[in-house]
């Protein structure tokens, strides 16, 4: 008789102790089970377990409509101080390095004078400083807001690199706020974007500009898959954890 996982529905071996889709410990079937929020359910032959997880009731894996509870999650907010810890250190490191540079270059050698090297080093770093800055407290929006998606085109544009014309695609998905105010995610790249791919016509959708991918969809169940807010992974709908980092998905 095949097992399942009862609370994301991977197909795991009889004994198992552990599933290897969502890596949650499997119940003992000679243990009892203590009576709670979770009742068996049961859809196409395979068991699932009806159980509590972030805003709202899930069957079968799958969630019902609604934001989730776990943004503050210990994990997600762990993963994001470290990348903030990280970034600092880089700024750090990188702050200094063309006002180093020049003065280095100033010093030994005649092209150009030493006060002009130590000079141009510093604007050059003062630069570096504040877009760090910039990008740290202001960024594409540094706060929540709940919209839907009004819609969404590509623009194409080329720009010169290297002595040769390069096209490049920006993808603009147009939305509405909860206060009726009207904004353009815009992003580069060769397949699309976060926004463009996941966020579809008429979606319903909150950011959370703390996160590296920040997008959260209100009605999870409709989507074609489950965005990890952490790395960006696409992960199944049922699933409670991400396939990639292994942190826990907004659901």
């Amino acid at each position: 008789m095949e097992a399942f996982c009862p609370y994301c529905g991977e197909k795991i071996e009889k004994a198992a102790r552990v599933c290897p889709g969502c890596r949650r410990k499997q119940p003992n079937p000679d243990e009892p089970q203590n009576a709670g929020p979770s009742n068996p359910g049961n859809a196409g032959g395979r068991t699932y377990t009806i159980h509590l997880a972030g805003h709202g009731e899930v069957r079968e894996g799958i969630p019902v409509p609604g934001y989730s509870d776990r943004v503050n999650h210990p994990e997600l907010v762990a993963a994001h101080r470290k990348v903030r810890r990280s970034a600092g250190v880089f700024l750090f490191f990188l702050f200094p390095v063309p006002l180093a540079g020049f003065a280095i270059y100033g010093n030994v050698t005649e092209d150009m004078p030493f006060p002009l090297a130590v000079l141009v080093g510093t604007v050059l770093s003062l630069v570096i400083l504040a877009y760090a800055l910039y990008s740290r407290n202001r960024g594409p929006c540094r706060y929540p807001y709940e919209a839907t998606v009004i819609g969404k085109k590509k623009k194409l544009s080329f720009r010169r690199s290297k002595g040769k014309h390069e096209r490049v695609v920006e993808y603009v998905t147009l939305v509405r706020t909860r206060e009726g105010a009207k904004k353009r995610i815009r992003e580069n790249g060769s397949g699309g974007g976060w926004a463009f791919d996941y966020l579809q016509m008429g979606a319903r959708f909150k950011y959370h500009p703390q996160f590296h991918c920040p997008y959260e969809l209100y009605d999870k169940a409709s989507a074609p898959y489950l965005l990890c807010v952490n790395c960006g992974a696409k992960n199944p709908i049922a699933a409670d954890r991400c396939m990639e980092c292994r942190l826990p998905l907004l659901k």
